[in-house]
């Protein structure tokens, strides 16, 4: 069955997209197939500036359920129509002279804010000639400039939170954005982007002040509260969270007392409801500062220096994958068993993972605080879309944010982390790791929903 997408899903938040873009997203799918998709496009992080909009409109179907990310529908789509609207003098201006550059002789008058202008067409419509008819089809394209791209339409997830309360909150996912804007148009989603909220959801502010905007009157946020950078403490997943390439994960991430060690936990799932492990790293290392970001304001920039890492294979495809490298690129060939752990690090990392021992990851921190105003929340990068690692590259935008635990460790024990214990018990593992995490993660749960 194909997810009831029909109705109005608007963003619970400023989003941020890969660029740094921040935008607000307002969709409504119709029961004739057709959509209207609105984004509002911002010039700070917090969305209280607008910068310019755009209305894409067109058609869509179901195709098939996804082959690459479990739990999703993929679906095929037309776009019909592009108009964007400028909200200021100089960033209309911009925009027009950015996009008739590439796209000549879109306007010969300048634009001017609070002006639909349409950039993109493609139309059949029917024409009369005679006692005949044909077909006239409509064709413009000038978003190459803006670098447009509405492919995140083409998967599609829905699902419905269950609330402490005994109320549900639905959310749509749709498909994840490159984060190489250069390859957007040619991308097509492996991953989830932040889900849509049904705008019916009346426990989200945000939601509401979408809810009742339009084109001409944008919606304009208040800046969250932010917190002072402090890293100190255990952090952790909020859900199941989506990667590239159809695989799930879920965090746990310490930054000790010290002010200079980290180490993180972190499981891999092969389904969307994280229930099927594929395979759990553990890695650790030092961290530092590095400096302010000059594109988003109260957000700083770390280098995370990984120097071991650990790989525990859960399944047994894992297994086989991992025994099947030729020579010790992970670990000892040949050497992997279900649930035991091994130390990649003497073989500079996994090449089957694409783990790469040591390395600098460098990174993004923003720090803030829930809705509620009580629990502290941890944003961290989000990494390239292909899963690949590249040397100096810096993320900017965010994963799913974490929230914050537990006490923080005064130091690493016994080789660090929660896999303290006997490492050749792999029952002992797995409860020692992954059990604490589920149990902070379900504490979190209980206390969010309510």
């Amino acid at each position: 069955m194909p997810p009831v997408v029909v109705g109005r899903w608007v963003s619970s938040k400023c989003e941020i997209r890969p660029g740094p873009e921040f935008l607000i997203r307002d969709y409504t799918f119709y029961k004739n197939s057709t959509f209207s998709a609105v984004q509002y496009y911002y010039a700070d992080i917090f969305c209280t500036s607008a910068s310019y909009a755009l209305v894409s409109t067109g058609e869509f179907t179901f195709d098939q359920i996804s082959w690459i990310v479990p739990g999703g529908v993929e679906v095929d789509y037309t776009l019909q129509q592009v108009i964007i609207m400028g909200y200021t003098d100089k960033g209309t201006d911009t925009l027009y002279r950015n996009i008739n550059r590439t796209c000549a002789g879109l306007g010969r008058a300048k634009w001017v804010p609070y002006r639909i202008y349409e950039i993109f067409t493609f139309m059949e419509v029917a024409r009369s000639k005679g006692n005949n008819a044909d077909l006239l089809f409509l064709d413009k394209d000038c978003t190459a400039a803006i670098n447009f791209a509405i492919h995140e339409l083409q998967l599609m997830r829905v699902e419905v939170w269950r609330m402490y309360d005994s109320t549900s909150v639905t959310k749509l996912y749709l498909g994840d954005v490159h984060t190489d804007m250069g390859v957007r148009k040619s991308y097509r989603p492996t991953a989830y982007q932040v889900a849509l909220h049904s705008v019916d959801d009346k426990r989200c502010d945000v939601c509401q002040i979408v809810a009742t905007s339009v084109i001409r009157h944008p919606p304009l946020l208040k800046p969250i509260s932010t917190l002072p950078v402090q890293l100190e403490g255990t952090w952790v997943s909020q859900m199941c969270e989506t990667q590239p390439l159809g695989m799930f994960l879920m965090r746990q991430v310490t930054f000790i007392q010290d002010g200079s060690t980290w180490l993180g936990n972190y499981h891999f799932f092969s389904d969307e409801d994280c229930n099927v492990p594929s395979y759990s790293i553990y890695a650790e290392g030092d961290y530092v500062f590095h400096d302010l970001s000059q594109s988003m304001a109260d957000v700083e920039q770390y280098d995370l220096i990984v120097t071991d890492v650990k790989v525990t294979p859960r399944d047994q495809t894992t297994v086989i994958n991992l025994n099947g490298d030729v020579g010790n690129v992970c670990g000892v060939a040949g050497s992997w068993r279900l649930n035991v752990e091994q130390d990649v690090t003497t073989t500079h990392g996994c090449a089957t993972l694409g783990i790469v021992v040591p390395h600098v990851q460098p990174d993004l921190i923003r720090l803030t605080v829930d809705s509620e105003g009580k629990r502290s929340i941890l944003y961290m990068g989000q990494q390239p879309s292909d899963g690949q690692y590249r040397v100096g590259y810096r993320p900017t935008s965010f994963q799913e944010p974490m929230v914050q635990c537990k006490a923080t460790p005064l130091s690493l024990k016994n080789g660090g982390g929660i896999f303290n214990g006997n490492r050749n018990s792999a029952d002992k593992n797995l409860n020692n790791s992954f059990g604490k995490f589920l149990f902070c993660y379900l504490v979190f749960y209980v206390y969010y929903i309510t």
